[in-house]
This record gives structure tokens, sequence and C-alpha cells, in this order.
């Protein structure tokens, strides 16, 4: 079977213990249910999934302990072991590990709210959506040096050595993508992405809804462009709801305690057949391909449709951070580009300059277009002033530099449209610069 429908029945679960969340599905049970499914979709393959816990609680699926390996049939009496799970973890081979992942949070409780949303068209709902709550997260996933150097041959093809040093950054990878309430319809949105302790990114955006044109902007062309992005949701968790119906009516020894010997009697083909029939189908399922080709086409036109509701941006940050070993890396791969440059800078930074050989040299760097035609509203005053209280920070950045960002802060909140108009006519940043507090971040951790 192919690893894209080992992907797809990932894919399934996920959004199917989502569909049973509102019915008379959605515990742990049924997790480990759907989990057991994807183990044989893997099995097949010889690659050993197994994990050392999983649960659902408040709409977010939880797997502790997960690990993926080639299989090797476990040599230990098999009736010691008690469940699928244990026999694959008995039979994971840990010199030939893919990766291992010590936490995945998936919210599926979110998605579960925008269906209800999209079938109810209850404008209250949207409360609902600005809440304190994880929305993915993985944590601490470390992958096989045979993974991360296949990873990096994609990258260098032709070079062994930026090969093994690219491979070098690609051993633990940490992912978390969150939201912290500020209001009723104000929330904080956070992403935070690590490699290792030599890469992270951080960005945030504290916004909110227009409470004044929600009803506006909620109209009904809005929540059919919403029905149709999450047709294929609520498909797939039908889906999964049938089959968990037919296999725990039909296979019900698959989900006792100690399941082992029937399991393996499903991989010959001995039992379960109807859940084997329908599993073929549902990773085989056209209407569900054509229901997710429909809606890529139409992502980015429709999601126009989506934005129709006037956004608050009250805060903005991001943030990139890197280790000395990658920065030396860097400044090697880029063939003394970056160096140049940081030498320049620290020759301009050498001693402060004073008013007037500031203004000399503001002069000399305004002969660019490109830099007059941003620079041109800005009063000399303000950019001498921006430059007076970043002086010490610059050339400290300019001798080590570990990291490089902005803050932008507004106190009553930055329309999302003027921000368009802004990407569109540049020298409308005046104005923004009134109404802001911008902030260069210089070798801050995040």
């Amino acid at each position: 079977m192919k690893l894209l429908n080992l992907f797809l029945t990932f894919f399934l679960i996920s959004f199917g213990v989502y569909g049973q969340s509102y019915g008379k599905f959605g515990s742990q049970s049924d997790v480990e249910k759907l989990l057991g499914w994807a183990q044989l979709v893997a099995y097949e393959e010889e690659i050993a999934i197994s994990y050392k816990r999983a649960s659902i609680r408040n709409g977010i699926i939880e797997i502790d302990g997960l690990t993926i390996s080639n299989f090797v049939f476990p040599s230990e009496d098999l009736d010691r072991l008690d469940s699928f799970n244990a026999f694959l973890s008995a039979g994971s081979n840990t010199e030939e590990e893919f990766l291992a992942v010590k936490k995945i949070k998936i919210n599926i409780g979110y998605l579960e709210k925008l269906i209800n949303f999209a079938r109810s068209k209850d404008v209250d709902m949207l409360k609902s959506f600005y809440k304190s709550e994880t929305y993915l997260l993985f944590d601490d996933v470390t992958f096989s040096n045979q993974l991360a150097s296949s990873a990096a041959n994609e990258f260098s093809e032709e070079n062994n050595y930026w090969a093994k040093k690219i491979s070098s950054y690609l051993d633990k990878f940490s992912l978390e993508i969150g939201a912290k309430a500020k209001g009723k319809l104000r929330s904080n949105v956070e992403t935070s992405i690590e490699f290792g302790d030599d890469l992270s990114f951080y960005f945030s955006m504290d916004s909110s809804v227009n409470a004044d044109s929600i009803q506006e902007g909620l109209s009904a062309n809005y929540f059919n462009v919403l029905g149709f992005l999450v047709e294929p949701l609520q498909y797939a968790a039908n889906q999964l709801e049938s089959f968990l119906e037919i296999t725990s009516q039909e296979c019900s020894r698959l989900y006792d305690k100690d399941n082992v010997q029937a399991w393996l009697s499903l991989i010959e083909s001995e039992y379960c057949l109807a859940g084997l029939q329908f599993l073929d189908n549902s990773l085989n399922d056209r209407q569900f391909e054509n229901n997710l080709d429909t809606l890529v086409e139409s992502f980015d036109e429709d999601l126009l449709y989506l934005n129709e509701l006037n956004t608050k941006i009250y805060e903005s940050t991001i943030n990139i951070a890197w280790s000395e070993r990658l920065f030396k890396d860097l400044s090697i791969l880029s063939g003394g580009t970056l160096d140049a440059g940081l030498f320049t800078m620290k020759a301009l930074l050498s001693e402060k300059l004073t008013r007037e050989e500031f203004d000399q040299t503001l002069g000399f760097i305004l002969l660019e277009p490109e830099v007059n035609s941003l620079a041109a509203g800005l009063p000399s005053d303000d950019l001498y002033k921006a430059y007076s209280d970043y002086y010490f920070k610059l050339k400290s950045f300019a001798t080590n530099p570990k990291g490089i960002g902005m803050s932008v802060k507004s106190k009553d909140g930055l329309d999302s449209d003027y921000l368009l108009y802004l990407a569109e006519n540049p020298l409308l940043i005046t104005g923004l610069l009134n109404e802001t507090e911008i902030e260069l971040l210089l070798n801050k951790r995040n």
C-alpha cells in the first residue's frame, strides 16, 4: 500500500474522531480503535507505529511516545502481549527507527466548532473561536540520521559536505500553534517552530473581529463558501462513523483488551472482512479525492470571501533566532557575503555619528531610488532618534548576531484593510508610523 494512502488514513482518523465528538463516539477507546487501523496500514509496509498513550479530552487528541520504525516480528511469546500496539512495540526495530515524537496534540474540537458554525449560521458561535487553546503540537520530534540525510540530499544533491551539514540541523524538530484569549472576540495566535537548539522561529498576532461588522460580513455568500470548504471534512467524518459502527459490530474482538490474535487473523484475511473491504474502499474513494481536488483548486479564491469580516490587529511579532554553529555554516555557504555585510556594518557603527554626519550618510543612502521612495515621508528627526535608540543594540548585533525580528503594536488596533492598501502603496507607511509603536528586535531569543 502506498505511503500516500497511509497519510490519507491518518487524515481520515483525525477528522473522523472529530466527526464522532458530537455523536455517540469520541472517547479514548475510539481513538485507540482508529489508531489500530492506521497501525495496520503501516504494518502492511513492514513499518511499526507504536505509542505509549492516546486519549481525547476537550476535543484535543493527545498521543504520547509515538515511534515509527522498521518492523521485525517479535521473538517473545505472543501470549505475553495484550494488545496490537504492544505487539508492534515489541517488533519495533530501534536500530532502524525513523522518528520518535514525545507528544502530539491535534485540536479536533476546533473543526467541530467550524462545521457546526457552517451548519447553524449562528453568529453568536464566533465567540467560541476566541479562547485559549492549542491547535496543533508536535513536541520533540527526533528524526533518524538516515531520514535526516535523505531530506538533506534534497537540498544539496551534488555536495555531500553540505548535505551532511544540513542533516545535522534536521535531527530534531518542534512545532506549536495555539491561541490565548484576550477578550470576547479577540485572541493572540502564536506559532513557534524549533530545529533543536540551532534555529527557532516565532510569530504571533493579537487581533479581534469588529463586532459592529459581523452581521454585515457574515452574508449568505459567506456561509455558502464556508459550507463548501467544510464539506470534505464532513464527508470524511461520516465515513469514519460508518467504519467504526461496522467494525464495532462485526469485528468486536479487535477492540478487546487481549486482541493480538484477532489482529493477526485480520492480517491473514481470516477475520473482519467487512472492515478490510470498507478500509480499502475508503483509501480508494474517488468522491473524497474529488472533493479535496475541488477544494484545493478554489482555495485561494474562496478564502477571500471568508476575509470579509473587518479585523483589527493590535500587535504582531516575528522573530528568528539561531545558534553560533548555524551562523558559521551560513557564512561559509554565503561565500563571504554575510561576513562582508557584517564588516561594513561594524565599520559604520565603530563610532556614533553626530546629527550632521548622520544626515550626510543618509543623503548618500537616499540616492538609491528604492530607499528614497520608502523613506521620503519619514522626518529626519525621527530617523536620527531611531538610530540613537538602537545604536548600541545594532553594534552588539554586528559583533555577534544571534537573532533578528520586529514587533508592531497599536493601542487602538490597525484596520486589516489598511494593511492591504499599504502593500500596494508603501508611501502609506508614514500614516502607519503615526498610529503604531515599532520595535526592532535584535539578538532576542524565542
